[in-house]
């Protein structure tokens, strides 16, 4: 029999309680953006929490103001196209009047907010995935956003725009340089949120992380909530059933290799996670940076690149800049020296 952690820790990736969210200011934040008239931009990498981040703050959207709202992920087009992606936007618009009773309402596919227009609340809607455009060609991907943002004064959009670095340029152009969208980028926990977060499902449990262990636990996910949880997880599928107290450092220190880690489904999936953002999602220039501070050697950084990654939360600066997050920095390192070679699928 599992440990009661191991339940608890399952949740936090799975399920995401309430309480344990992470980032809940910023979500008042963004929510405050869009009771305030305009439209946000999450940005991010993979895996660092834009999802739940615009899910939070369409809730806290809809406290204020007594307003209603519904989110679309534009993977569940049926068809990767513009004609695709209108009619995903229509077909969800369709659906939320009808769930709010005004069925009467025609929805045009080439104006979809048009019809909510008809609405007299406040309607916030969360446009997720827009990393699915990058497959459409730029006089497509343009058209699509001066459909999204046709939206009547009552309509206002939280868009998950990914950062990648075939879609980075249009989404500087298209979504982020207009007035009236606030960008939102998604910074990694601070020293006492990530220590915080590691023991938050440990409430009312048999056991808890020391704070040390909780300490070193956050050193090693960079201070990144999924990460986070995946390591307490990992290391919760290691006590004995009937364990009570603390988990100190020395039942922990057995994760921090490579190996064990991947031995497991969920560690497996945070180091691919890490290959996939260094091998696919940044830019030549942010590869440069890290792939310096990982190894040293010749090469350019821009203080571009350097700005974008510390915003990211993959770097740091102090003394000096160094890569944040033990697993993080392993993984930058072995790529860079060629120990991990990476292969890229097409797409």
């Amino acid at each position: 029999m599992p440990h009661p952690l191991v339940e608890q820790y399952e949740k936090a990736l799975y399920e995401l309680p309430e309480a344990w969210r992470a980032r809940r200011p910023l979500e008042d934040e963004v929510a405050k953006a869009l009771t305030g008239g305009r439209h946000a931009a999450i940005r991010g990498f993979w895996r660092i929490g834009k999802t739940e981040l615009m899910k939070g703050a369409l809730k806290a959207a809809c406290a204020r103001t007594g307003g209603a709202a519904f989110f679309i992920d534009l993977r569940d087009a049926e068809a990767a196209t513009p004609d695709g992606i209108r009619a995903l936007l229509k077909s969800s618009v369709e659906k939320f009047v009808k769930r709010v009773g005004a069925e009467s309402v025609t929805v045009d596919a080439l104006k979809p907010w048009a019809a909510l227009g008809e609405l007299e609340a406040a309607i916030f809607v969360g446009i997720d995935e827009l990393i699915a455009l990058k497959a459409l060609g730029p006089e497509a991907v343009t058209s699509l956003f001066q459909t999204m943002f046709s939206a009547p004064k009552n309509v206002h959009l939280v868009l998950v725009a990914h950062r990648h670095q075939a879609i980075d340029a249009a989404f500087n152009d298209l979504l982020l340089c207009r007035p009236d969208v606030v960008t939102f980028p998604i910074p990694v926990l601070t020293d006492d949120e990530a220590i915080t977060l590691v023991n938050a499902p440990c409430d009312q449990q048999p056991a808890r992380f020391s704070a040390e262990a909780a300490e070193g636990l956050a050193q090693v996910a960079g201070h990144r909530p999924w990460e986070i949880f995946t390591l307490c997880l990992l290391a919760a599928r290691t006590l004995p059933d009937d364990f009570k107290g603390e988990v100190g450092v020395d039942q922990i220190e057995p994760l921090f290799n490579l190996d064990v880690l991947t031995a497991q489904e969920e560690g497996a999936a945070v180091v691919e996670n890490y290959l996939r953002v260094l091998a696919t999602a940044m830019s030549p220039g942010e590869r440069t940076v890290i792939d310096l501070l990982a190894v040293g050697g010749e090469g350019e950084a821009t203080a571009d690149a350097v700005a974008l990654l510390e915003e990211a939360g993959w770097i740091t600066s102090g003394e000096g800049y160094a890569l944040r997050g033990t697993l993080f920095e392993a993984i930058a390192n072995g790529v860079a020296s060629g120990e991990i070679r990476v292969k890229v699928e097409p797409g």
